[in-house]
């Protein structure tokens, strides 16, 4: 028999804490596919979830533990990586944030806005056409807005203004041939 969710759960954040990597979420799809999303300091790439997943497998093996027909996904947090824990709320304040609350709030359920940040008792602000705040309880999924200007190193275009027509000389009309 395999293991539950939180039991295989709990062994790979124990694995991954020891490797120096954070878990960020955990998902279980489609009753075997487990996704990881994974950070360190210095960033996720291919060589970090592939040294990861040795680690699982080798674990698995030498604690004898079956992980059942678990397949294991392994990923960075991507350009719209997740903010999970107060943390990460404190970490990226001032960037753009898409929340989705798990309950409706003045008839929605999502929000965009710039991070303001978290206060001690864990309750998150965000700046959009007016100041929200939302405990953290309330957050199902708040992720980063990719800000691809500030990624390239470029400013952002100044707003395009349109150019008056020019005024047009009028049309001289040939005289009829006859």
């Amino acid at each position: 028999m395999g293991m539950s969710h939180s039991e295989l759960s709990a062994i790979v954040i124990e694995i991954a804490e020891a490797a120096g990597y954070e878990i960020l979420v955990i998902k279980f799809v489609d009753g075997n596919v487990v996704r990881v999303w994974l950070d360190s300091p210095s960033g996720v790439g291919a060589d970090d979830t592939a040294k990861l997943s040795r680690l699982l497998r080798g674990t698995f093996e030498e604690r004898e533990l079956d992980a059942g027909d678990y397949q294991f996904e392994l990923q960075s947090p991507g350009l719209d990586r997740p903010l999970v824990r107060a943390p990460h709320f404190e970490r990226f304040a001032g960037e753009e944030i898409q929340v989705r609350l798990r309950e409706r709030r003045v008839d929605r359920k999502n929000f965009k806005g710039v991070l303001k940040g978290i206060d001690p008792e864990g309750v998150v602000s965000v700046q959009g056409d007016e100041l929200w705040e939302f405990a953290l309880e309330e957050i199902q999924e708040a992720r980063l807005v990719p800000n691809f200007n500030r990624l390239l190193g470029k400013q952002p275009a100044p707003a395009r203004t349109r150019k008056p027509k020019k005024a047009r000389k009028p049309r001289r009309k040939k005289p009829k041939r006859r």
